[in-house]
């Protein structure tokens, strides 16, 4: 008799176990689309908390109009009037926000009226599509990108506010950079990493990109905006995919004799931009996109590179001693492959955001590891491009993405 007890506890224990474990699995968040057609153009978005949220979005030719939610991301209000440029960077932190452009100028507010200014003149003149908030209190704001200093358009580095986007300055990193800066990552107020790129540009592209009239941003080799080429019938602006299959031969000899190619690079400071060093470099084979860092020790990077590199497709490198040592841990070589986001949640539990690109299909992938970064596990969002993520908690997330039409749609986490 006590054995059949003890036999029937044990199954039914064991069959507790079963359900809780497939309830468990049942109610895990998955990534799903959230918005189909959200915006013409939406790159930034951030949560601090699954009901504080913000997302600047371009859906007219004539500037953008930053959105906020407060209600995981259902519904979305304008804050303010629409600021006539084009924000593809942002962060929240409680109630004050930041924003950035890759056309020369950065916005801030601060408390209730959403009154966003641009810096004022004499301020760091930046080009930036990355902010990140930090900070003992999430008092700061960091924008990677270049900045023209004393007339000079060739600084790289991060423009800094530690007093709610009140004001601002710039960290200098020009003397061990060898390429763009284009992520940050700031896991303590002094210590902070710097992702950076290059990829290969024919003379035609780099001409249209580096005109000081210039309408276009390149987000990535895979992604462009061009302000003057809008593709829709009120020539709102839309996300371009481009392909280094889709040069000429001659364009790609051009490129090779030029020895204009992949540059990747790593940098730390931890004196809190004071001085920099550069702590990863690679020529020829790859750039980096985002970097992450959960702690002041602990940091992932993505990279990726066109059909153009022998090490075409995306490759994930992670540290977990400070930078003293990069490792990779993730190689995809399918030549499709693209990725531009990486976010984590938690010291072990990250995300990174990117899609399958062919002439016309987009799969989209997120690539999760829940041990830090060493192993990697995917999953499948159809007819996106994740272009940037946010965490609002350990249990929901939004993400921006792109669809074939160069479209902005809205994905979720929950």
């Amino acid at each position: 008799m006590r054995v059949a007890t003890g036999i029937t506890i044990a199954l039914l224990a064991a069959v507790l176990a079963l359900t809780v474990s497939v309830s468990a699995q049942s109610s895990s968040p998955k990534w799903g689309m959230k918005i189909q057609h959200f915006a013409s153009i939406a790159m930034a978005i951030d949560c601090d908390t699954p009901t504080n949220c913000m997302c600047p979005t371009v859906n007219t030719n004539n500037g953008t109009d930053i959105l906020f939610s407060n209600d995981q991301g259902n519904t979305w209000t304008q804050a303010g009037e629409p600021l006539e440029m084009m924000l593809l960077g942002g962060a929240i932190s409680g109630k004050t926000a930041a924003a950035s452009s890759p056309f020369n100028m950065i916005a801030s507010y601060s408390g209730n009226l959403y009154n966003w200014t641009t810096l004022p003149k004499g301020y760091p003149w930046v080009q930036s599509q990355n902010v990140e908030p930090f900070g003992l209190s999430g008092e700061c704001f960091g924008a990677v990108g270049g900045a023209e200093l004393d007339k000079n358009p060739n600084s790289w580095g991060t423009c800094v506010s530690c007093d709610h986007g009140a004001s601002w300055w710039f960290s200098n990193a020009s003397h061990v950079i060898t390429c763009w800066t284009r992520y940050g990552a700031y896991p303590t107020p002094t210590t902070w990493y710097i992702s950076s790129g290059n990829w290969p540009e024919n003379s035609e592209e780099r001409a249209a990109r580096m005109r000081p009239d210039s309408n276009v941003h390149a987000i990535s080799a895979r992604l462009h905006i061009n302000k003057a080429t809008g593709q829709d019938e009120d020539g709102v602006p839309r996300m371009e995919f481009k392909f280094a299959a889709d040069r000429t031969p001659e364009q790609n000899i051009e490129i090779m004799n030029s020895g204009n190619g992949y540059l990747a690079q790593l940098l730390k400071t931890t004196d809190g931009g004071k001085t920099w060093v550069s702590q990863f470099e690679s020529s020829g084979f790859f750039y980096f996109n985002q970097i992450g860092c959960p702690s002041e020790n602990h940091c992932c990077a993505v990279g990726e590179a066109d059909t153009d590199s022998k090490q075409a497709g995306i490759q994930i490198w992670c540290t977990w001693n400070g930078g003293s040592t990069w490792t990779q841990t993730y190689r995809g070589s399918d030549p499709t492959l693209s990725a531009l986001s990486l976010q984590f949640l938690s010291e072990n539990h990250v995300f990174v955001g990117g899609a399958s690109l062919r002439q016309q299909l987009i799969m989209g992938i997120f690539w999760e590891s829940v041990d830090g970064g060493k192993t990697w596990t995917e999953s499948f969002v159809k007819d996106a491009y994740p272009a940037e993520m946010t965490f609002g908690s350990e249990s929901f997330g939004l993400a921006t993405g792109f669809d074939l039409e160069g479209d902005s749609c809205l994905l979720s986490y929950e």
